[in-house]
Parts: structure tokens; C-alpha cells; sequence
């Protein structure tokens, strides 16, 4: 075999896992229903949606994830546990939408699909911030393996 078979190989090898992934195994459409974008908010919010899975889809976890705008960091909301649409693919979470101060701030509220690997590395966070006073900091950047269903904009009350 050659160097170039073997590139080729690699190459193809590469792209069968991404469209396997992302194309036959995606996480579903979900949406945000309640609160509506550009909405006042309170500290602890209900939110509302719909989630519709696809038939072959990967394991993935749902959970609310708020963003302050302006600031680069994302605070997955697992205190109340991944989201569980009924049946009829309806869900409601709960998220804490800044600290209790943050009255008129914006921010962003976003359902995102976490793939197992991507899950582990929020709950590794998650634990960093419980063994320092539950001071959790938030996350740079969403980890590879999660995708933003849908999201929202909101003001604090």
C-alpha cells in the first residue's frame, strides 16, 4: 500500500466518523418556547420547550445553559438534572439566570444537546466548583460534543 492509499484511507476513515455523528445520529430540534426572546426575567426561571428526537440518534443529555452577554463564560444549569421531555416532547427546567445582584443585566439562555464525552467534562467543572465553596466559574467555551438547540435572549428582573 502507499503513503497516498493510506492518507486516503485515513481521510475517509475521518469523515465516515464525523457524518456518522453528526448526520445519522443527531441530537434532535428542540426550541424554547417560554420565556420569549427579549423577555424580563427572575432570578429563578421556569423555562419551557419542545425537544423531537430523531429514531437512530446518539445518547445526548439536554440541559439549559445560561451565558451573560459580554461575558465568555457558559453556566450549564445541572442543579435540577438533564431535561426530560414527556412524551409529547414538552419540557420545563428551571435555571438561575445570574446572581440575585444582576438586576437589567442580559443574558443568554440556550438548550444545548450534550453528547456523553462532553457531559463528563461539565460535570468535572461542576465538581472543581463544589470543592471550592460552590463557586462554580463557568465554562470559556461549550466542550466539543455539545450543540446549541436553540436560544434566547432575556433581561434580568
Amino acid at each position: 500500500m502507499s503513503g497516498l492509499e493510506i492518507l486516503i484511507g485515513f481521510v475517509i476513515g475521518i469523515l465516515s466518523g464525523l457524518i456518522s455523528s453528526t448526520i445519522i445520529n443527531p441530537p434532535g430540534r428542540g426550541k424554547i418556547t417560554s420565556p420569549h426572546n427579549n423577555s424580563s426575567v427572575n432570578h429563578n426561571q421556569i423555562i419551557e420547550g419542545t425537544y423531537g428526537r430523531f429514531r437512530y440518534r446518539k445518547r445526548y443529555d439536554l440541559y439549559l445553559v445560561v451565558r451573560p452577554i459580554g461575558h465568555a463564560r457558559h453556566f450549564p444549569q445541572v442543579h435540577s438534572g438533564p431535561i426530560e421531555p414527556d412524551r409529547d416532547g414538552k419540557w420545563s427546567a428551571e435555571a438561575l439566570v445570574g446572581l440575585p445582584h444582576e438586576v437589567d443585566d442580559s443574558f443568554a439562555i440556550a438548550l444545548v444537546a450534550f453528547d456523553t464525552e462532553a457531559k463528563k467534562i461539565v460535570d468535572y467543572y461542576e465538581e472543581c466548583g463544589k470543592a471550592h465553596g460552590d463557586q462554580f466559574v463557568g465554562l470559556r467555551e461549550l466542550p466539543p460534543g455539545s450543540k446549541s438547540l436553540d436560544r434566547i435572549t432575556v433581561v434580568r428582573k
